[in-house]
């Protein structure tokens, strides 16, 4: 027997429960508090709280979403594109949302409702912080 490699090389697939377990206490976009609390908060830029948990991250789920600040006004809606994880250029989706405050709210509710249902008061808290710091 030859130990060759054949010319199709297969790509391993992870869940998302165990690449949380390899990334949980160690990746780039942890920040740790010196608060006597120890809260760990993150930089990832699909995580709508800050906050370091598997629910929130951005990095490990599929299907990941946030609001973040617009560059003419109101809020754009950045949702992951479960299709092009390999891609990171093609690997984001946004929605400008720029109408007011509680059209803007009656959106993000909606489109979450069908991506990720458990995201959407923490989208709208963070649509409702950014709105009110933009006036």
């Amino acid at each position: 027997r030859s130990c060759s490699s054949s010319s199709s090389t297969k790509t391993a697939v992870m869940s998302a429960d165990l690449q949380w377990q390899i990334i949980n206490k160690f990746n780039k976009f942890q920040k740790k508090s010196c608060s006597s609390d120890k809260t760990v908060f993150t930089m990832d830029p699909l995580n709508p709280t800050n906050i370091h948990c598997y629910k929130y991250d951005g990095l490990v789920n599929a299907k990941a979403a946030t609001v973040v600040a617009s560059a003419t006004r109101g809020v754009e809606y950045v949702t992951k594109n479960s299709k092009a994880l390999n891609k990171p250029a093609a690997g984001k989706r946004s929605v400008t949302l720029k109408k007011g405050a509680r059209p803007t709210m009656k959106a993000l509710a909606n489109a979450s409702k069908s991506y990720r249902a458990d995201l959407t008061r923490a989208l709208q808290a963070r649509a409702s912080r950014i709105l009110k710091s933009s006036k």
